[in-house]
């Protein structure tokens, strides 16, 4: 589900990267190691992707 809203400026932005990301607890994505993400779409098929996301699928 993509939920679009107003641009921060920069110093909300600040804000909010600081306090959601401060630790791996408190971020909103890994708490609970509940985030699921899967490869979808014709890209992802052409490269043979398929199945959940994981780490080793991760830049550097």
């Amino acid at each position: 589900m993509l939920t679009i809203s107003k641009s921060l400026s920069g110093g909300q932005a600040r804000t909010y990267h600081a306090r959601e990301f401060k630790s791996e607890q408190a971020n909103y994505w890994s708490k609970d190691q509940q985030g699921h993400s899967e490869w979808q779409g014709k890209l992802a098929q052409q490269w043979g992707l398929e199945g959940p996301v994981g780490a080793e699928h991760s830049p550097g």
